[in-house]
């Protein structure tokens, strides 16, 4: 005869497919905890395709980038003057995601 077995506090119990995983909010994530695909999106969008490959492979988290000054980011390929947009974007995304904005808000 086989143990039946019991659900515990241990199991994990599955999730309805009707109830989504409820997201984190943003602002306990902060802009230097954003995942690697959203991080990616934001680099893309902002700097180009090139640039955020160059950053992303050189292992470069948002919360680096956040501490970097423009000419710091010359490093990746950029123009001083692309860096300060880099720069800028990413204190604006910060101050938004701060506020509970996502970053697709914050854009």
């Amino acid at each position: 005869m086989s143990p039946q077995a019991f659900p515990t506090d241990e199991t994990p119990q599955p999730e309805s497919p009707h109830s989504p995983p409820s997201p984190i909010p943003a602002r306990e994530i902060g802009f230097e905890g954003l995942p690697h695909h959203e991080f990616r999106a934001f680099l893309t969008g902002v700097a180009g395709g090139m640039v955020a490959k160059n950053i992303m492979s050189m292992g470069v988290t948002p919360a680096v980038l956040s501490s970097m000054s423009a000419q710091d980011m010359t490093a990746f390929g950029m123009s001083l003057s692309d860096a300060d947009l880099l720069v800028s974007r990413v204190q604006a995304v910060s101050e938004g995601v701060a506020q509970g904005h996502t970053v697709r808000d914050t854009k």
